[in-house]
């Protein structure tokens, strides 16, 4: 991601959910890291098996809380549904630790750490390269007058998770041929590992992500390269101005409205080491662009092909 820092006003907060948690939530997920890490389709079952018995056991503790408590309810009381919280939590406690334990039984060692520092695209902001042409980016969450998003991040091989969320300026511009990227920095650790099974060790990687923890990167904005050729999506406007003569500019306002979460893979820029990050995100309120453009021309908008952004072809 080449071109010039410009600056930008935002925040940003992050956490991190525990590898149990994740692979708990996500049976598909949780297949994937097993096989990164090399080991064989009867440890992956062994894995689904203990998978399989930890959420059943959750499961089984709340039918058995409702189908024991001796009363009834149209609308059940906070209290009953906080004493029904306690048993889903002190149930999901025991099926973590059972699949943590299962994994510590395996042989992994940790034989190298290398931090990266990675970009995570939030949105592409564009305007036609004719002169007079410009666009703005402004939220359409009038309470808070600040745009936002919300960002899930995933790892590789037995990895946790990053969640977070993302508040920027309520508006920001590009100007003639400028095309705005705001993105969120983030930094990882990528781990090699040395799996040894049955007397056999498999190298593989695994991305740590626990450094993201508490975290309060600031997001930023820079301006690409006129080398850096983002690819078009969708046609999504015709703007017919090749016939007005008048030598001025119309207005125009287009609602962006996100279809659902944008997920990208993000490689790791180390030589040898072939996997990455999964980053998801999510607007949380929809987006009015106006665009400042010059007669004479006709002008096609265009959705960007990998995220979410506007281009002109």
């Amino acid at each position: 991601m080449r071109g010039t820092a410009v600056p930008f006003v935002g925040s940003a907060t992050m956490d991190v959910r525990s590898w149990e948690d994740v692979a708990l939530d996500d049976q598909a997920r949780f297949v994937h890291d097993l096989e990164s890490l090399g080991l064989p389709l009867s440890v992956v079952q062994d894995g689904l098996e203990i998978r399989a018995a930890a959420t059943e056991e959750v499961e089984a503790d709340v039918r058995d809380f409702w189908k024991h408590h001796p009363v009834r309810y149209w609308e059940t009381p906070p209290e009953v549904m906080r004493e029904a919280q306690l048993v889903y939590d002190l149930a999901r406690r025991r099926a973590l630790e059972r699949v943590r334990n299962w994994l510590t039984g395996r042989v992994i060692t940790v034989e190298a750490r290398q931090p990266v520092e990675l970009s995570l695209p939030l949105f592409l902001l564009s305007a036609p390269s004719r002169a007079g042409c410009t666009a703005t980016f402004t939220t359409s969450d009038e309470q808070s007058n600040t745009s936002g998003w919300s960002v899930r991040i995933g790892g590789v091989g037995i990895s946790n998770e990053g969640v977070g969320t993302v508040t920027a300026s309520a508006s920001f511009e590009a100007g003639a041929g400028q095309r705005k990227l705001i993105f969120l920095p983030i930094r990882i650790v990528v781990e090699t590992l040395v799996v040894t099974q049955r007397g056999s060790p498999v190298r593989s990687h695994r991305i740590d992500l626990t450094g993201l923890r508490d975290r309060r990167p600031v997001p930023g904005a820079i301006l690409l390269d006129s080398e850096a050729k983002p690819r078009t999506g969708d046609h999504l406007e015709t703007y017919p101005l090749a016939k007005d003569t008048s030598d001025s500019t119309a207005t125009y306002v287009y609602r962006y409205v996100q279809e659902s979460a944008s997920t990208i893979r993000i490689g790791i820029p180390i030589q040898g080491v072939d996997v990455g990050i999964t980053s998801s995100t999510k607007m949380k309120s929809a987006a009015e662009i106006t665009f400042k453009l010059s007669s004479g021309v006709d002008y096609h908008l265009y959705r960007a092909a990998e995220g979410d952004g506007l281009l002109w072809g």
